[in-house]
């Protein structure tokens, strides 16, 4: 995580220039300097503005002092204020701010140390901030006090939230926050406001920011089609750097409720975490969660490529009570159980290719008709992506044989291509065609489609986004129509998403927290030396 002290300069590495140029070296300019060089200090004032690359520090005073390993800590006076130095420390005195192209900190005062074996150390403090005000993407961090270690962040009397927004959409606060980056969070005495109304206070929060996981939901109100109005909560706890426990929950008045619980053990190492590593398919959902042509929320060839190509090594086993169907006949008609689920997933990049196996063994109960034991093996390919000027093509190969009282499963693929009409709106075309064989034991083991063709469009833009996407089936016409529809308004994003078949209707938002996120999962701290200019983003990613 380069933010937010890890930006401060190495000056064990860096020259020390006076209105000098840009370069590797630390440039201060605008300052009286006042130098003692007995006892290896500056003293600079005036308005001093420090430049280390692409990161920019002004304060009202700025002590640096050099020194070498094992001298003794020295007093510095600076009119009526005394600061103690060790060496290869410096403190920005008054009304100081930082930028930097991940954000800003405006402190009181800010203190950082270069040495590098105290850097290295893992308990060692080596950067601390007073009345520290830190903004990042859309959000806002105040502390009476933080400090960082190699172990982590620690904030004091903290309060997050949506910044800009004169009665923000989302307001934290907090006694006390610990970060331990790429990891998890520590939040004690936690008070928490969404749309102006306070939840009842949490003595102890703990959060993830391991990107494998999704962490603890907040429990949402919904209204599903034939169900009514109901609850539903979630989440995923990494209980250590290899181990993870989901569960869900969803209670609506018309449909018995539905459970799940899930332990999974990954064997690819913490140092190489990603997206999805913990996430077990479904064997009642759609044929696959990285279908370009077969659902609205892979919004790219290339997203579904790289679904495929994600490291996976996974043992898991969980308990599933009252699921309904996904993208199969028996939708909105019959809930399955499975009280006991035994899987192995194996996945990730080959050569070129991508490719997900796994296998399960499970129990199964259809409501009100078969009981029975099942052994699954499923495997999932994607070739190459070839590119030839504005075209983009991928196909994939999807396979799955079932054992149970009787033998089935279904072998294809689907496969087509985009024309990236302009950075901000694509289109595609492909087909998909699925091969049945044996006797499937359970209603919910028949797709509701098994070859057709698909059209769609994409638009990314700066803060609007939307997918349309037409199928049809031979023997069904133009049996489904899907939208996605998201536009960011400040720190949130309101999002619909329409599917005909499966059907499916979402209206909802999420606040837009990608930045932080994206930071607080990074596990190296780690300075980095990325201007804004050369920073981008691709337009087919969420």
């Amino acid at each position: 995580m380069p933010f937010p002290l890890y930006i401060l300069p190495d000056l064990s590495r860096s020259g020390l220039m006076h209105q000098g140029t840009p370069g590797d070296v630390l440039i201060i300019k605008n300052y009286e300097m006042e130098a003692d060089r007995q006892n290896g200090y500056v003293i600079y004032r005036g308005g001093v503005e420090a430049i280390y690359g692409v990161t920019t520090l002004t304060t009202d005073t700025l002590i640096v002092r050099r020194g070498n390993k094992g001298d003794p800590p020295i007093e510095v006076k600076d009119g009526d204020k005394t600061y103690t130095l060790r060496p290869m420390e410096a403190v920005a005195v008054g009304k100081v701010l930082l930028v930097d192209p991940a954000g800003t900190i405006q402190a009181k005062n800010l203190w950082f140390t270069w040495d590098p074996d105290r850097r290295a150390a893992m308990d060692e403090v080596v950067g601390q901030g007073d009345s520290v005000d830190v903004h990042i993407a859309n959000f806002s961090i105040r502390a009476d006090k933080m400090s960082q270690s190699l172990k982590g962040i620690d904030f004091s009397h903290v309060q997050v939230s949506t910044s800009g927004w004169k009665h923000p959409y989302f307001k934290f606060d907090a006694r006390s926050v610990f970060i331990e980056p790429g990891k998890r969070g520590t939040a004690r005495s936690v008070r928490l406001s969404l749309l102006g109304a306070t939840l009842p206070a949490i003595p102890l929060f703990r959060f993830t920011l391991d990107p494998r996981a999704n962490g603890s939901q907040i429990p949402r109100v919904g209204l599903r089609q034939g169900s009514g109005i109901g609850m539903s909560w979630g989440g995923d706890f990494v209980t250590s750097d290899s181990t993870d426990i989901s569960t869900a929950v969803n209670a609506y008045p018309k449909v018995q409720p539905t459970y799940l619980l899930s332990y999974g053990k990954s064997f690819v190492p913490a140092e190489r975490a990603a997206e999805n590593q913990f996430r077990v398919y479904d064997p009642f959902g759609e044929r696959s969660d990285y279908s370009f042509f077969g659902n609205i929320y892979t919004n790219s060839i290339e997203r579904a490529y790289e679904g495929l190509r994600t490291e996976k090594d996974l043992f898991s086993v969980g308990t599933f009570y009252n699921y309904h169907t996904l993208g199969r006949q028996s939708d909105d008609k019959i809930s399955y159980s499975r009280p006991i689920e035994i899987g192995y997933s194996r996945g990730g990049p080959s050569g070129a290719w991508g490719y997900m196996v796994q296998a399960k063994a499970m129990r199964v109960l259809e409501e009100g008709a078969h009981a029975g034991n099942r052994f699954s093996l499923q495997g999932n390919f994607f070739t190459p992506l070839m590119r030839k000027g504005k075209l983009v093509g991928g196909a994939r190969i999807d396979g799955q044989a079932r054992l149970d009282a009787s033998s089935s499963g279904y072998l294809g693929g689907e496969g087509g291509f985009t024309y990236e009409a302009s950075k901000d709106f694509n289109l595609s075309a492909g087909a998909y065609g699925y091969r049945n064989f044996g006797t499937p034991l359970y209603v919910g083991d028949h797709f509701l489609t098994d070859q057709g063709f698909v059209v769609r469009g994409d638009i990314f833009g700066n803060s609007t986004n939307f997918s349309i996407m037409f199928r049809y089936d031979p023997t069904q016409g133009w049996f489904d129509r899907e939208y996605r529809f998201s536009q960011v308004v400040g720190p949130i994003e309101p999002v619909i998403v329409y599917r005909a078949s499966p059907h499916q209707y979402q209206l909802g938002f999420r606040f837009r927290t990608q930045d932080l996120a994206r930071m607080l999962e990074r596990r190296k701290l780690e300075r980095d030396k990325t201007s804004k200019s050369d920073q981008t983003s691709g337009g087919g990613s969420e």
